[in-house]
This record gives structure tokens, C-alpha cells and sequence, in this order.
């Protein structure tokens, strides 16, 4: 029998030096970086909102990503469909991206074309548009995004059980997509409290990478996002895992041509390390089990025992819970 062999810690990286990069920050919260990079007449421009999934309750699973959809279906100035006409109109490419605890925005032009970026965010910070007839088209999107990654695909389905099973009482046991019965659910007021509880420039940092001048970015940062107002951001309330007592295993009987395996280990992370050289630590050990084809997992599990087809493991520094 030959199974798929997957050890999942929970694994992120970060590839920019802290010292390469200049920060500034704005007189209402925005907090502004900047890397310098003269390599192609190019800059990436993302903006991040603290907000994802692990800050929604229950009934609104979902909810961060399903606005992230929104946030492109126009605004009081532009309506839905041209911040995308836009960008592909000077050459660039845009999208976006939710995770547990973050929402993110970015696009990629020509150098010049920086303002236009900058211009077509703090327009969406502050005067989203929300229409119910958009949501219903939307909601269908996404339902059919859920159906084709999740729904149809066994691996996505058992890392949906395995988070829903190793997490009791934690937020991080929800799927990002949100379940089922929660997205067909959404009504406007519910997008629209979310986007004024979060869509802040105080609970926002832009990030800037490219051929630019950092002085000339933050001046530029200024110009567009200093007129915003900020808001009140309430914190959450503390949601403390319940300490585990014993090992939880599933069997999930899905379509498959060959058995897979996951194996969670509640570790902790950067944030939540008493040490921080424990988080590290992890970090190293996630690279020794599978850093590559001489990694312990595929060098002994794939070409010596011949038992797994594919082998991976994991870990993610950045979570902000264990």
C-alpha cells in the first residue's frame, strides 16, 4: 500500500531582513514599510488589514474572506469591476488573499504608476459600496470556490477535519472559507459591520517593495491616506484554548486513489513561546524533516522504504495562537 505521509506543525518564513526595510507611520495609525529594490523598474504595493478569520464568531465563519471579495465590487467613485480594469489598464496585476489573521491586498505595475495604487486603496478603505444584488452573484463564487477546493479536493477536506478536530474551543478550528451554512447566510449589514469594525487605517500596515525611494513612498502615503480618519478598534476577548488530555484521531471516508495521512502536534509559536528560541527551534526542525530531497521524511520514507509517495511537513511561526 502506498500512503501519503503528511506531519503538520503549522510553517512561515520570512525572506526580508528587518534592517533593509524603512518604516514610517502616519498621524491616524497607518503604518507604512518600504524596501528599496532597484533591481527592475517595478514595485509590489500590498495593504494588511489585522483581521481574518480566527476574529470571527460564530455564524459570520467566513466572513473576512467573503468581504476580501467585496472589496472589489466598487466604490461611491468607482464601480464594480474597475479597480481591476483599472490596474490591468497601466499594465498591472492585483489580488488578493485571507488568512487566519490578516486580510491583504496587493498589486504589481510599473513603477510610475505607484499613485494609482495608492489612490484606488484609500478609496475602498473608507467609501466601500455595498450592494445586495453584488453579494448574491458573489456569494455564489464563493460557494463554488469552496465546492472546487474544498468540497472536491480529499486532501482539503481532511485538513478542514483535522483543524475542526484538534482545536475545541479556538477560533483557528474554523475554516478561513467559512462552513457552508454561514456563507449562504451573509446579508449586507453583516459586510458592512465588519468592514467599519476593521477596515481602518490604524488597523492597517502598507507594505511597499520595488524600484522606488522610500522619502518619495511615505510622502506619496501621505497624500492618499492621511485624510482618513481612525477608528475605534475594539480588542478581542481572550479565547485560551482548552488544554488538550488525550489523542484525538479520525477516520474521514472520502473519494481517494491512495490512503493520506495527517499528524498535528499543538507546538507553540512566536508569539506564544515562553522562549523564543523554542519557536526557532521548531522552525529548524520543520527544514531538517522535510527541507528538501535529503530531508530526513522523503531521503527515508519516499526512496528508502519505498512506504510513501509523498512526504511534507510544517510549521507556522507566525500564528498567533498555539
Amino acid at each position: 500500500m502506498i500512503v501519503r505521509l503528511f506531519i503538520f506543525l503549522f510553517f512561515y518564513s520570512f525572506s526580508v531582513s528587518a534592517t533593509e526595510v524603512q518604516e514610517y507611520r502616519l498621524a491616524n495609525g497607518l503604518k507604512v514599510l518600504v524596501k528599496e529594490q532597484h533591481r527592475s523598474p517595478v514595485v509590489v504595493t500590498q495593504i494588511w488589514y489585522k483581521v481574518g478569520s480566527s476574529y470571527e464568531p460564530s455564524g459570520l465563519t467566513g466572513i473576512s474572506h467573503m468581504l476580501e471579495h467585496m472589496m472589489f465590487k466598487g466604490t461611491d467613485k468607482h464601480p464594480a469591476g474597475e479597480f481591476s480594469k483599472i490596474i490591468s489598464e497601466n499594465g498591472g496585476r492585483e489580488n488578493a488573499f485571507t488568512g487566519r489573521d490578516y486580510t491583504a491586498y496587493f498589486q504589481t505595475l510599473e513603477k510610475s504608476r505607484l499613485a494609482i495604487s495608492f489612490a484606488l486603496e484609500a478609496d475602498r478603505m473608507q467609501h466601500l459600496h455595498l450592494l445586495a444584488d453584488e453579494l448574491k452573484k458573489e456569494l455564489q463564487v464563493v460557494m463554488e470556490e469552496r465546492r472546487m477546493r474544498t468540497e472536491d479536493q480529499p486532501r482539503a477536506k481532511l485538513q478542514e477535519y483535522l483543524m475542526a478536530m484538534a482545536y475545541t474551543n479556538s477560533p483557528y478550528r474554523n475554516p478561513v472559507i467559512g462552513w457552508p451554512s454561514d456563507i449562504e447566510n451573509y446579508q449586507v449589514e453583516d459586510l458592512q459591520q465588519w468592514y467599519q469594525a476593521w477596515y481602518a487605517p490604524n488597523n492597517a500596515t502598507l507594505v511597499v517593495v520595488g524600484d522606488v525611494q522610500a522619502k518619495e513612498v511615505f510622502k506619496l502615503a501621505e497624500q492618499y491616506f492621511s485624510a482618513i480618519p481612525a477608528q475605534d478598534i475594539k480588542s478581542l476577548k481572550p479565547q485560551k484554548e482548552m488544554p488538550q488530555v488525550g489523542v484525538r484521531r479520525m477516520t474521514v471516508q472520502l473519494p481517494s486513489e491512495v490512503p493520506y495521512i495527517l499528524m498535528a502536534y499543538k507546538v507553540p509559536s512566536l508569539a506564544v513561546a515562553e522562549k523564543d528560541w523554542e519557536a526557532y527551534a521548531l522552525d529548524v526542525l520543520a527544514g531538517v524533516l522535510d527541507g528538501g530531497d535529503s530531508a530526513r521524511l522523503p531521503a527515508r520514507l519516499q526512496r528508502g522504504q519505498k512506504i510513501a509517495s509523498s512526504v511534507g511537513a510544517g510549521y507556522d511561526l507566525g500564528m498567533s495562537t498555539n
